[in-house]
């Protein structure tokens, strides 16, 4: 993994499971990339059931950025996402709704979560 350029502002764990599009995998074809990814999601899916609880680490970042690193693989980030502007402050995972609340340093609310959750 590459060394964070924002530091680290809130921590959580998660059970939901992003769609992986934070790529460090660079391939000629678009093509073998996403069947890499797709195949890497289905791997993730197959090694914890569906009620672990820690699946993700979930960090929010102090430029507004959240990533998902995969607890087996915590060396590597998953997935990597922009929801605030400023550092955030707290993220809580709601798994009954497949979302998350996020709140940063100005006081801004951001409920996200992700479609087609397998």
């Amino acid at each position: 993994m590459r060394n964070l350029s924002q530091g680290v502002t809130s921590v959580t764990f998660s059970s939901i499971i992003p769609p992986k599009v934070d790529v460090e995998i660079f391939t000629e074809s678009n093509d073998t990339k996403v069947s890499l990814l797709e195949e890497e999601q289905q791997n993730l899916l197959n090694k914890f059931p569906a009620d672990k609880v820690d699946r993700f680490l979930v960090l929010g970042l102090s430029k507004g950025t959240v990533i998902f690193l995969a607890v087996d693989q915590i060396d590597t980030i998953y997935a990597r996402f922009f929801f605030h502007r400023q550092a955030i402050t707290s993220i809580v995972e709601i798994p009954e709704h497949q979302k998350f609340v996020s709140i940063c340093v100005e006081m801004n609310i951001a409920l996200w979560g992700f479609q087609n959750q397998a």
